[in-house]
Formats: C-alpha cells, sequence, structure tokens
C-alpha cells in the first residue's frame, strides 16, 4: 500500500439511515475522481466499502 504523508490525508464522512444509499454515493465519488476502475453495486456485493 502506498504511503502518503499526514499533510496529504484527507477523511471524509458520509452518514444516513440505513438504505439511504450511503454505500452507492461513497462507490460514485471513489469512481468519478478516478480510485475505482468501475462501481460495483450494492445487491452484488462488488462494493469498494463492502
Amino acid at each position: 500500500m502506498k504511503e502518503y504523508p499526514p499533510d496529504k490525508i484527507r477523511n471524509v464522512a458520509i452518514i444516513g439511515s440505513g438504505s439511504s444509499g450511503k454505500t452507492s454515493l461513497a462507490e460514485a465519488l471513489l469512481f468519478k475522481a478516478g480510485a475505482i476502475q468501475r462501481q460495483g453495486a450494492v445487491i452484488e456485493g462488488t462494493t469498494t466499502s463492502d
């Protein structure tokens, strides 16, 4: 895993009630930012955060 200096680290919290789309939002943000090559699906269990 690549190491990053503390001044380059950013933390993000996504909060919401159950089934409100938190995982889907996180997946879309990662995809749009270029951090992942394809968006996973919650129903398939292929998301990055699960």
